[in-house]
This record gives C-alpha cells, structure tokens and sequence, in this order.
C-alpha cells in the first residue's frame, strides 16, 4: 500500500493542480489521516488552497528525508510546508529525542535547498500516552523542547498546539486521541483552527 502511494504521489507531482498548489504536508500516518477522520476539515479549509497531503502511514524521519532526496517534489515550489514528523521515532524503538531532531533538521536541510522560498510550519510532535509521566510522552515532550533551536521564526515556524489535546491535568484527552496516538475528527478541526491563522499570517 506504501509504494502504491509513492507512486501515486510521484506521479500527483507531475500534474498542473501540484504545480498550483500553495500548501503541502508531510508527515506520518496522522498527516496521512486527512484523508481518513479529517476529511472533511481537509475539504472545507485546506482543498480550497489547492493543498497537497504527501503524509504516510508509518513513516520515520528517515522516511521522510528518504522520500524528499528520492521523489519528485522538486517539480513543485509550494508557498508553505507543514510538517509533523517524529511520533514513530519514538514509538518503534524509543529512540532518544536528540536523535529524532537531528532528522528533523536533516529534513529542513534539505528543503532548504529544494523549496528556497518556502517557509515551514513545524508541528511539534503530539503528545502520546494518557499521561505526562509516559515514557514516550516524556520523549516527544523532550523532542519538543529541542526543536525550539531549529525555529529560527523566519523560514521555519515552531507551532506548539498540544495543549488543547490534554485536560486540566495534562492527561490526554480520548474525546480527541481515542488510541492515545491518533486523531479523531474533532482533533483535527482544532489543529485546523490553530493552524488557518499561522497560514494567514504567512500570505495564503
């Protein structure tokens, strides 16, 4: 299914509606997932803008840089990124948070040159878990933290929406992560009313 997607989106690459489009996203399974429990917020805020979903289920940091030196994104030249990449990281083999930012910044190296004139919303990484005091909470957590080096405020913008996913005692919410990973539609219509105004900001 994962290469069916590549193909399908080396090829979506190629097309004029691409070459319009203004917005990408590139992620994991929970980018992916706008095309599954947020649809319909996709369709009401992002589909306007022309934007493209380049999310895949599963994917790691070394996915993403992957995909980026080996596909056609450079056929495009898109005015805004977003990027939400790092939970698999985590989850697969718990690896240590200075790990995981450093693909990060690998992969905003690499737009940096292939995108020039694109500027970046990095989403921090989604609190996990059904508390603050979970072992892959605290790595995201820690990832977070990181990345708060690597938003230079001008090409790449740190956006931190994780509070309104937990309650008052920081545990996640299962109203909006009914497995403590994912998000149900209601979660992502708050990530896209956090996210409109950022991408306002920038000129879409």
């Amino acid at each position: 299914m994962v290469g069916e997607r590549w193909d399908e989106k080396n090829k979506e690459a190629n097309t004029k509606e691409a070459n319009a489009a203004k917005i990408v996203f590139l992620g994991d399974s929970i980018t992916q997932a706008w095309e599954d429990a947020g649809k319909n917020v996709w369709e009401k805020d992002f589909a306007p803008m022309g934007a493209l979903n380049w999310g895949y289920s599963g994917d790691r940091t070394e996915h993403l840089i992957w995909r980026l030196q080996n596909g056609n994104i450079q056929r495009i030249s898109p005015k805004v990124a977003v990027i939400l990449i790092g939970t698999n990281n985590t989850g697969h083999d718990q690896r240590p948070a200075s790990e995981t930012v450093q693909g990060i910044k690998s992969v905003l190296d690499d737009l940096a040159w292939k995108w020039p004139d694109t500027k970046i919303v990095l989403m921090s990484v989604f609190p996990r878990g059904p508390d603050a005091e979970n072992p892959l909470r605290k790595i995201n957590t820690e990832i977070n933290e990181q990345c708060k080096a690597i938003a230079d405020g001008k090409r790449v913008h740190l956006l931190d929406i994780n509070a309104k996913f937990l309650d008052e005692k920081g545990n996640l919410r299962k109203d909006t992560f009914p497995d403590l990973l994912h998000l149900n539609p209601v979660a992502y219509e708050a990530w896209a009313e956090a996210l409109m105004p950022k991408l306002k900001e920038m000129g879409l």
